[in-house]
């Protein structure tokens, strides 16, 4: 059964959801829970937000299923990225789909999905097909049950490929993350290009924290960061 998911692509089909004990559901505001509520199934409940370097974090459940849901906002409330994990996550010793089928747990739920890659992986002696796919909107991954075809979980960000477009540079990239990190000292900035996306990854240093920035080449929006005391 297919559910639209708001603005993600709206294809993604109703996510599972989990039962686990509610927590303190922080200081998500009003209008971020709006913007959330509409990626995700009915009934979904708020249990823990978070801030990191200006991306508010929400994570939800639902009673009646078991998986997780993690997203990310911007401060316009934009979703950057979309994570979700079923509770019982482990995969299959035994291998019955196809590399086909399994491709089809992205298609069906993103029917626009350009499939980038897919091979059998193993976590704690299970297997799992990992998925990776890209659409006009969006890029991430798949792990799907190689027996059941059921989607363990998902890792979704907004962005388009942007590979061959006008990139921003490194001299802006190192701007952008210096402001999330004052006085920082860059120790490595590069250029990479992977599943048709560009990407700046940048390391800074002050003292003995560590950052790890992933900056969009084109719009200079922050994918990933990370700090780190070493």
């Amino acid at each position: 059964m297919k559910k639209a998911y708001g603005v993600l692509a709206g294809t993604l089909v109703a996510l599972a959801a989990i039962s686990i004990p509610v927590l303190a559901a922080g200081t998500a505001s009003s209008g971020a829970q709006q913007a959330a509520q509409s990626y995700l199934p009915a009934d979904s409940v708020l249990v823990e937000t978070d801030w990191d370097d200006g991306l508010q974090e929400l994570k939800y459940y639902h009673r009646d299923r078991q998986e997780v849901y993690e997203l990310k906002l911007d401060a316009n409330q934009a979703l950057v990225e979309f994570d979700s994990e079923l509770l019982d996550d482990r995969g299959s010793r035994t291998v019955t789909l196809t590399e086909q089928q399994a491709q089809q747990a992205v298609t069906n739920e993103l029917e626009d999905a350009q499939i980038l890659s897919t091979r059998l992986d193993y976590d704690d002696g299970l297997q799992e097909y990992e998925v990776r796919f890209q659409t006009e909107k969006l890029y991430g991954e798949y792990k799907v049950h190689p027996e059941t075809g059921a989607v363990l979980s998902r890792e979704i960000k907004v962005g388009a490929s942007n590979v061959g477009a006008t990139y921003i540079g490194r001299e802006k990239a190192i701007q952008i993350a210096q402001q999330q990190a004052p006085g920082a000292t860059v120790w490595e900035c590069k250029l990479d290009r992977d599943d048709g996306f560009a990407r700046y990854e940048l390391e800074l240093r002050d003292g003995l924290w560590e950052y790890e920035f992933e900056i969009d080449a084109v719009s200079g929006r922050i994918l990933k960061s990370e700090r780190d005391f070493d």
